[in-house]
């Protein structure tokens, strides 16, 4: 029995040193050289990226629009505490002037109609004097009572005084509410501007990597389509030399994307043929090599050449567009009477390297 067991555990042991070492065994897939494994964890990890720059890019608009509104709020609610501000100046200027004008011409008024009550009593007039009294009495009589309405006016505006200025302290405390609010917004668009910079330049890391592991793998596939390609006796080099990442399918062009301006140059040795501009494709440029070869270079560049020039290779042709942190194209295609050919067998090896 004790035999069995030994044998079991053996055998157990035996299996599991067995499968560990199938486990170390076990060969990583990989394309022209290159990690599946790895390429697919950076292409998700691309993807994860672009996921939060779009939600970031979706916050900082909504900060955006918060803080348009409110500044609005704010600017409004200033402009009414200026106009107040000045209605209020107006006002106690206004005021302090007629209530020292009103009270001095009051008291004069109301002193002058008690002068001439009183002159009538002391001592006997004749009937023009009675009459010149009575209408002085009685001019003096209207001017205290226009005096008394336009005190009692001033009392109105000292009521509106203190309206204005219980509605410039409340403009006041709605400035500082905005302006709160305002700094609120800015603090957290700015944390958010933050973190939508440190992601883009994560993914922009990640994204580098990835392309120059994928221009890798073309660069061992290109090895193996040499061996397919059509002999023309002519080498093409790439139209930009520090580019990020290449595409390209078979039997089609090749695109090199970059980051960066830079110069857009000759693969080879021709006449320019042809110079425009293809809708939101960008510019281009046809370059006659002889023989029905003909070079396509298309897209975010401005060409400097111009229709009927002959350039050799490496000859500037013109630069590439500044696009900000955005990634450009220029796309590459070689034709032979017209008819697009397998571009990527005819590039020199090496340039598909990547260097930025």
């Amino acid at each position: 029995m004790g035999k069995i067991i030994k044998s079991a555990i053996t055998l157990c042991l035996v299996l599991g040193m067995m499968s560990s070492f199938g486990a170390v065994k076990k060969k990583e897939r990989t394309r022209g050289g290159v990690s599946l494994k790895q390429l697919s964890s950076l292409n998700y990890q691309v993807k994860g990226h672009n996921k939060k720059i779009r939600s970031l890019k979706k916050s900082l608009i909504g900060f955006e629009s918060a803080l348009g509104k409110e500044n609005s709020k704010y600017l409004k609610v200033i402009t009414g505490r200026k106009e107040i501000e000045k209605e209020i100046y107006d006002l106690k200027n206004k005021i302090a002037v007629h209530t020292d004008r009103l009270q001095d011409k009051f008291q004069d008024s109301n002193d002058a109609l008690n002068g001439v009550v009183l002159g009538s009593l002391e001592e006997e007039q004749d009937t023009a004097t009675l009459l010149s009294n009575k209408i002085m009495v009685n001019v003096l009589k209207k001017r205290l009572f226009a005096l008394k309405m336009a005190m009692s006016e001033n009392e109105v505006n000292k009521n509106k005084l203190t309206q204005l200025e219980n509605s410039f302290h409340q403009h006041i405390a709605l400035e500082n509410e905005f302006s709160r609010v305002l700094k609120d917004l800015e603090g957290r668009k700015r944390n958010v501007a933050i973190s939508y910079d440190k992601t883009l330049k994560r993914k922009e890391g990640i994204k580098l990597q990835y392309d120059r592991l994928k221009a890798k793998s073309y660069r061992q596939k290109h090895k193996k389509l040499m061996a397919q390609a059509k002999d023309i006796g002519i080498k093409f080099a790439a139209p930009i030399s520090n580019f990020s990442g290449i595409g390209y399918k078979k039997k089609k062009g090749v695109s090199f994307y970059f980051r960066k301006m830079q110069p857009v140059t000759a693969p080879a040795k021709g006449k320019i043929v042809f110079k425009g501009s293809v809708g939101s494709f960008g510019k281009i440029v046809f370059i006659d090599h002889g023989n029905d070869i003909r070079s396509v270079i298309l897209g975010n560049y401005l060409p400097k050449v111009t229709k009927g020039m002959f350039v050799k290779k490496g000859d500037i042709l013109g630069y590439t567009d500044q696009i900000g942190n955005k990634v450009g194209e220029v796309y590459y295609e070689l034709r032979e009477k017209n008819k697009a050919m397998n571009t990527i067998t005819l590039l020199d090896k090496d340039s598909l390297v990547v260097k930025k």
